[in-house]
């Protein structure tokens, strides 16, 4: 030791903390008097929750709220403004942005369950409910794989097939190596770095890419044609039927001009028969512009629905005015007037009743001595 035999070392008091986090300095500094270094400071690990970077104080306890991610944003009505999704944007308190995962939720999953079962009659629609997710919230390799399990097994597997050999396809142009680009195991690629977000983004694309391609499709026109607009159908919602037909049970492209005019063609045959008479009147280019016979239909459409409703409002005032009549709000019934209590339904004078009547006692003899002469008369010309 160091110093005077008789004297006590000298030890510089240090904070518990210091002890502990200078385990290198061991016994040796605390016996010679020598106060540990301090160590440097570490940063701060990153919050598992967007409530530690903005809220440096804890808010006093609310109301349990369930925790929303990308598919329940969507489909239920929001009840908060933040958003629970796979990957989201928090700021660190040096201010720099940095993503982090937050875990989809079991309702989000259940969601996803339902509309993965119709994968089998509807793909490219389950493609892109998975477009939408992945462009809203960017799942990562593991998120990916357990959107996937909702499928069957048979199914997954197609999707993977697929999505890896359009990734081999890709890697022969680039010179890559296909296992960075579609790896069968999680890469636990960071999305805070450019590279890897880039290649996850790729992968991403391929997933969604390998679900519309996975299950072919079935060419049936014949379900197309059977399409027909109904009568509260607006135009717009009766293309739509016709587009989504198309994607469906075809290997027409809507958007392609090919499919455009195969829409054209449906459509003029389809509609309703008020619109489809309006339609086939349309001469010139404009006869072949889809835009223009959705605007013509639209008209057509609006003023059967305007006639519509003067329609009810005449039949609604012819209800309401017999509603009147009935209560004695509006004019008499027609019929006969009544009588009073001493008048005479023959005669129409007061003071007698109709079988006391004198002029109705003059009427029946007058009545009875013509059929006399009558009698007469032909007895005259028998004999």
């Amino acid at each position: 030791m160091v110093g005077d035999t008789n004297s006590e070392p000298s030890l510089t008091p240090t904070s518990p903390t210091s002890s502990l986090a200078s385990s290198s300095i061991g016994r040796t500094a605390t016996e010679v008097g020598v106060s540990p270094p301090t160590p440097k400071p570490r940063d701060p690990p990153l919050p598992s929750s967007d409530s530690e970077w903005d809220e440096p104080e804890p808010l006093p306890p609310g109301p349990k709220i369930p925790s929303r991610g990308p598919i329940a944003s969507r489909t239920r009505k929001q009840t908060r403004e933040v958003v629970q999704a796979p990957l989201r944007q928090a700021i660190t308190s040096d201010g720099e942005t940095k993503l982090i995962k937050v875990p989809f939720s079991s309702i989000d999953l259940e969601i996803w369950e339902r509309i993965a079962k119709g994968y089998q009659s509807d793909p490219i629609g389950v493609a892109k409910e998975m477009k939408f997710m992945v462009k809203q919230h960017s799942p990562d390799w593991a998120d990916l794989q357990l959107l996937l399990d909702a499928l069957t097994e048979t199914e997954k597997q197609l999707v993977l097939k697929v999505a890896g050999d359009l990734a081999e396809d890709d890697c022969r142009t680039t010179q890559e190596d296909v296992k960075d680009v579609f790896p069968l195991q999680d890469p636990g690629w960071d999305p805070n770095d450019d590279e890897e977000l880039g290649r996850l983004k790729r992968y991403q694309e391929l997933i969604v890419k390998g679900l519309e391609r996975a299950i072919p499709k079935t060419i049936n026109w014949s379900a197309l044609y059977a399409i027909k607009q109904g009568p509260s159908q607006t135009p717009s919602e009766f293309l739509d039927h016709l587009r989504d037909a198309m994607r469906r049970h075809t290997t027409l492209d809507p958007g392609s001009d090919e499919g455009t005019q195969q829409l054209i063609n449906l459509f003029l045959g389809q509609s309703t028969g008020d619109i489809r008479r309006k339609l086939q009147k349309i001469r010139g280019p404009n006869s072949r512009n889809l835009e223009t016979l959705l605007d013509e239909a639209w008209r057509v459409f609006s003023n059967r629905e305007e006639g519509y409703k003067q329609g009810m409002k005449k039949l609604a005032a012819v209800v309401k005015e017999g509603e009147k009549g009935e209560h004695g709000q509006g004019p008499p019934k027609q019929g006969p007037p009544r009588l009073g209590k001493d008048q005479c339904a023959f005669c129409k004078k007061f003071g007698h009743w109709k079988n006391q009547c004198p002029e109705l006692r003059k009427g029946n003899e007058h009545r009875k001595g013509d059929q006399k002469r009558e009698k007469v008369v032909a007895h005259v010309k028998e004999d």
